[in-house]
Formats: structure tokens, sequence, C-alpha cells
């Protein structure tokens, strides 16, 4: 706020008002970034779950307006969360944005281990699989077939099923490979496009297993997803 001109801050003040009362005005993202950022630091509450709601009601309002808010909101709204130590309620929330999967390569491998652990692998989102799998589809066949989710609810099927025959075989997911090397799991809670933020730091999930580095796990996903293709 203090880098506003006058007018720039008594338009901002009148905004926030409105917006606090309910009321929905068009503005410039601008101004929403610096909501945004007194959530964050916060200014607005220093209740964690109400500041991470707040955010997430800013984006759903405006995200279509203005869809650069993608990039950050849903992601902050969960940094919020895992900055105050509530990482489950923080990794929810990612899963409900269906973001988790342009997170970084550590918050994958922490989600999948959550999963391994609690013998959920038949839960984990398509996009994860994907990833673990350094599969990309051919991009003609993808864009033209995809269109309502369907491949995505093929590949989907086809890894679960793989996945629940492993288990039921040898009593282990796909997953569980013991090539799978232990590694420090780190995210940057938020990631800033320029505005600046007091709260930037790095947060230690702690050491889990690098599934995304496995090659060995790699290569038996994507033959799943092919042999699913064909």
């Amino acid at each position: 706020i203090a880098e506003l001109g006058r007018r720039e801050l008594m338009w901002y003040l009148w905004w926030r008002s409105e917006w606090r009362a309910g009321r929905r005005l068009s503005t410039d993202t601008s101004y929403l970034f610096v909501y945004a950022y007194e959530l964050i630091n916060p200014v607005e509450t220093d209740k964690p779950e109400t500041a991470a709601e707040a955010l997430l009601k800013l984006w759903h309002a405006y995200r279509v307006e203005h869809p650069e808010l993608d990039k950050y909101l849903p992601e902050w709204s969960g940094d919020i969360l895992a900055a105050a130590g509530r990482v489950q309620a923080a990794f929810a929330t990612w899963l409900n944005a269906d973001i988790i999967h342009l997170l970084g390569h550590d918050v994958v491998n922490v989600l999948v281990d959550r999963h391994v652990r609690a013998n959920t692998c038949d839960q984990i989102p398509v996009s994860i699989w994907l990833k673990l799998a350094r599969y990309k589809p051919r991009p003609a066949f993808y864009s033209a077939s995809n269109t309502d989710g369907s491949v995505d609810s093929i590949y989907l099927q086809a890894l679960q099923a793989a996945d629940r025959h492993q288990r039921q075989t040898t009593g282990a997911s796909l997953t569980a490979n013991a090539n799978t090397r232990v590694a420090p799991a780190k995210k940057m809670l938020f990631r800033s496009p320029g505005l600046g933020s007091a709260r930037a730091t790095e947060y230690a999930f702690g050491d889990f297993p690098d599934y995304l580095s496995n090659a060995e796990l790699s290569l038996l996903l994507s033959a799943v997803i092919q042999h699913a293709e064909n």
C-alpha cells in the first residue's frame, strides 16, 4: 500500500471496502495482488485458515477476468497453511485447485509418499502419474481426443488397475521401488510476480523418496500408459 499514489490508494481502499461488503468491482490486477499480499503478510487477518479461504475466494471471483491469478493465488493459499504448519490442509488446497503437478519436484514426491504410506495410490491424480512416468502423449492425438478428459480417464484407469494388480500380487504399490533414493524435500513459499513479500521463505518437508527421479519407475509407468493408448 505504501507504494500506491494518492489516487491509487483511494481507489484501492474503496475497492477493498466494497469487497469486504460482498460486492465485486472490476479492477486492475495490481490491486488484487495488493490485497493478496495483505492476506499473506498478514494484515487482513492473522488466522491462516481464514486467509487461505479468502485468497481462494478472491481467485474464484476474478480468475476469468484476470487469468494470470491462476499462477499464484491457489498456490499461495496452500502456502499460507504450510507456513503455519497445516501441511495436510495445504495439500488438500493444492489438490482441490488441481495445481499440485505444477508445484515442483519435491511437492509431488511428498504427495506420492503420503499416498504410498496410506495405501491410497488409487487416489493419485492422473496429472501426477504422468509426471512420474515423464510421459508426454502425442500432441495431435492428445489435443484431439482429450477435449472431454476421456484420454486422461483411460490413462488413470489403466494405472489404477496396474497398481491394484501389483499390490495384490506383491503386496506393494507400483511406486515401491528399492532404487528410489531418499532426499530432502523443500518448497519455496509465496513465489512472487515482483511485488515483493516479507513472507517469502523456503519450507522443508523433511526427507522423502525421490520418486520423480526413479528411471525404473518411469519406464514401468510409461509402459502401462502406452499399452492403454493402443
